[in-house]
């Protein structure tokens, strides 16, 4: 209290290791964070919390107003202390945003007393009729229907006195019938209200912030962004640190970040795949990594290379481009974060950590793209082709061409994990036993999607897995609150050779993950406003 501390609560993915948390922040910087099993804990310890802030917070505007312990007012009759009674915090249904709007107009012009409530439900009686009959009411007016359909079937029925038997029914019918007013309580949709007695006027007061105890709203995602700070964008990388081991533990600015690292090469297709389905250690990555960000999301953010200042590309040879791949590769992965429901529906987005890895055409690619795009080019002069890197630079160079429009070639895309020291760390063998497995992104703008950016020179490929069957996103879930702390992970990338002239395959780029701890994660909202630490000093 005396720092002045605020706390916040948070549900889901807040970057602890349970779902629920309260944050004490002081300043921008979080002091600490308590974490809770349910959310039926964390809401009474919001609630005790709150009790304090309030209450020193009232003791203090106190003190400077009032020197005889009677209540005190201005020369213009405002009060300036208060009283603070007893209150309550109760479940209750969320309001809707229209009795949200009715309740701050009749916020205005009127006293604290009239719009609080003393510890009463939000309801109102609601009067509904409706027609209801005995038991015994029924079997008599089950007599009568059948007496009179009887009659009409007899042979000395006239018209004119089936008429008088329906009309005697049908009046039968209706003085059986009871018509009672009956009374019953409908709760309207409203938050418990706390009880705050004051002898003020209006809403002039310190206390205006306990109004109400309606959590803050958070704006959609694209409303969000757009009001990101003026004109600001990170610089790619900015969220991670580069480390020459796996076991550092990075420091830059006073602030611990995640370490990440060139990765040791992943098992692709050999050439001779199709018929002795071999694999072998990628030759080498087509493009070098130079930058990686890794931080949490409320949603996945797609077109990341428009979003932040790209690293430069600077080459030997200055030969113009006259071939389809880019300078500079980016590839986002959303991994969500909230945990999936096996009998829910799926979702297409949500809370989920955010990876950017940021590639730069290798020197040996550019070199192999200016030969076979040359005008004089003759195929029949490469050599060794089967232990060379010339058809996987090949392969690629098509998909940059194609993979746009061409929804085939698109799902030629594989992505690669491999969890470096899972049986090290203990991870169970239901996902172990996928370990280093290709996958392919086959679903366009569903699961992948393609970003060209020829004025920069860039072209990204986005996977989101939150359409990913549950038991992917189980595993990811399970990865993030067990082993995330612990976990050395390569993320790579392949285009799918599927004949001799496409192989052996490479890697278009691979980096390792080290020890993405959630509790280091940096905000999507604090990064893109600039307000996070940074891993170098803005360029």
């Amino acid at each position: 209290v005396k720092e002045h501390a605020t706390v916040g609560a948070a549900i889901g993915h807040s970057g602890s290791p349970t779902p629920f948390c309260l944050s004490v922040k002081v300043g921008k910087e979080t002091k600490f964070k308590l974490c809770f099993d349910t959310h039926a804990i964390q809401m009474e310890w919001l609630a005790a919390l709150t009790d304090i802030i309030v209450k020193s917070s009232v003791e203090s505007h106190n003190k400077l107003h009032d020197t005889s312990h009677v209540l005190n007012t201005s020369a213009s009759g405002q009060p300036k202390t208060f009283l603070l009674d007893n209150y309550t915090i109760r479940a209750s249904i969320m309001p809707t945003a229209k009795e949200e709007l009715d309740n701050d107009h009749d916020v205005k012009g009127r006293s604290l007393d009239g719009i609080i409530s003393n510890s009463e439900d939000l309801c109102e009686e609601e009067s509904e009729s409706y027609y209801q009959i005995s038991e015994m009411g029924v079997y008599i007016a089950a007599t009568i229907i059948n007496t009179a359909l009887i009659m009409t079937q007899a042979s000395s029925s006239t018209p004119s006195r089936f008429w008088y038997v329906a009309t005697f029914a049908n009046l039968g019918l209706y003085c059986l019938l009871s018509q009672p007013e009956v009374q019953k309580k409908t709760k309207k949709s409203g938050l418990k209200r706390r009880s705050v007695r004051s002898s003020i006027t209006n809403m002039t007061s310190p206390l205006k912030s306990l109004r109400a105890s309606t959590p803050k709203k958070i704006p959609p995602k694209a409303i969000r962004k757009s009001i990101s700070k003026p004109g600001f964008k990170p610089q790619a990388g900015s969220t991670c640190v580069k480390v020459d081991s796996a076991d550092d533990a990075p420091t830059k600015n006073n602030h611990r970040f995640i370490g990440w690292k060139t990765a040791d090469p992943v098992q692709v297709r050999s050439f001779g795949y199709l018929s002795h389905k071999k694999k072998m250690s990628s030759l080498g990555p087509l493009y070098d990594v130079v930058a990686v960000d890794f931080f949490e999301c409320s949603s996945r953010i797609p077109d990341m290379s428009s979003r932040v200042i790209l690293p430069s590309a600077e080459f030997e040879s200055k030969t113009k481009k006259r071939w389809h791949a880019p300078d500079i590769f980016v590839v986002t992965l959303s991994l969500p974060t909230d945990t999936p429901s096996a009998f829910g529906r799926a979702t297409n987005d949500g809370g989920c950590y955010t990876a950017s890895m940021y590639y730069k055409m290798g020197e040996e690619t550019r070199k192999i793209l200016e030969r076979i795009t040359a005008n004089d080019y003759d195929p029949a002069s490469e050599k060794n082709a089967e232990t060379s890197m010339v058809n996987a630079v090949k392969l690629f160079d098509e998909w940059c061409r194609r993979a746009p429009s061409d929804d085939k070639f698109f799902s030629r895309m594989k992505m690669i994990f491999r969890g470096d020291n899972f049986k090290e760390i203990g991870v169970p063998n239901w996902i172990r036993q996928y370990n280093g497995k290709p996958v392919l992104i086959k679903r366009p703008r569903e699961t992948g999607f393609v970003y060209n950016h020829p004025e920069l020179n860039a072209m990204e490929f986005e996977i989101t897995l939150h359409p990913f069957p549950y038991l992917a996103k189980q595993a990811i879930c399970y990865l993030k609150e067990k082993y995330f702390k612990q976990l050395i992970l390569t993320v790579g990338f392949v285009i799918e050779g599927r004949s001799d002239e496409e192989l052996p395959e490479c890697t278009i780029g691979a980096a390792q993950l080290c020890h993405p701890d959630p509790a280091l994660n940096i905000q999507d909202d604090d990064l893109f406003e600039g307000t996070s630490p940074k891993s170098h000093e803005d360029e």
